[in-house]
């Protein structure tokens, strides 16, 4: 949960810093997805391999991790694509949307944390 909050701060950073060293604004968005794009897929290859290697199987919990590697596929992909100026004049938003998807899941986790903690009443 940590790691996708300090990823999350530092991807939220980084058109701006390209931005204010070299870059136009729409070449900042383009390079910071393209970062982010590999990121994303190394993050999703390293996991895969990680669970498989750790409990025998790629889907630790089912529907729930197939959901997050669907989902960072997907933002890889868009990422992906917004780098290669697929959506031209909305590369801003393409990446605003992937940061986005990446707080909701830093939030998923933080509130499963959350209602971890409290105490359960045993049935």
């Amino acid at each position: 949960m940590i790691e996708l909050s300090l990823t999350l701060a530092v991807f939220s950073l980084l058109p701006f810093v390209l931005t204010e060293l070299w870059l136009s604004e729409a070449g900042s968005w383009r390079a910071a997805s393209a970062v982010y794009a590999g990121a994303a897929a190394f993050f999703l290859a390293y996991s895969v391999r990680r669970n498989r290697r750790m409990i025998g199987r790629v889907l630790l919990t089912g529907g729930i991790t197939a959901s997050l590697m669907g989902v960072c596929v997907a933002e890889a992909g868009a990422l992906g694509l917004n780098a290669l100026g697929v959506f031209p004049g909305a590369e801003a938003g393409v990446y605003l949307a992937a940061l986005f998807v990446h707080f909701l899941a830093a939030a998923f986790f933080f509130i499963r944390l959350l209602y971890g903690a409290f105490p359960h009443d045993a049935p």
